[in-house]
């Protein structure tokens, strides 16, 4: 979601906007992506794959921008 600027911890707590949003580029139903992420290990190798797909480097400890 690099249009919103940040990835939720929780899909609950993103903007309605933002869900809808993902939900219809995914084809899918909002409500459902309320259950996203109850496995942390999903949410974070997602988080990792997509992050890599974007080009998107970890910021190191300390690092301005």
């Amino acid at each position: 979601m690099p249009w919103l600027g940040f990835v939720p911890d929780e899909v609950s707590e993103a903007p309605p906007v933002a869900v809808a949003r993902l939900a219809e580029r995914l084809g899918i139903d909002p409500d459902v992506l309320a259950e996203y992420g109850q496995r942390e290990q999903t949410r974070s190798d997602h988080l990792r794959l997509v992050a890599g797909y974007l080009g998107w480097k970890s910021a190191r400890p300390g690092a301005q921008r």
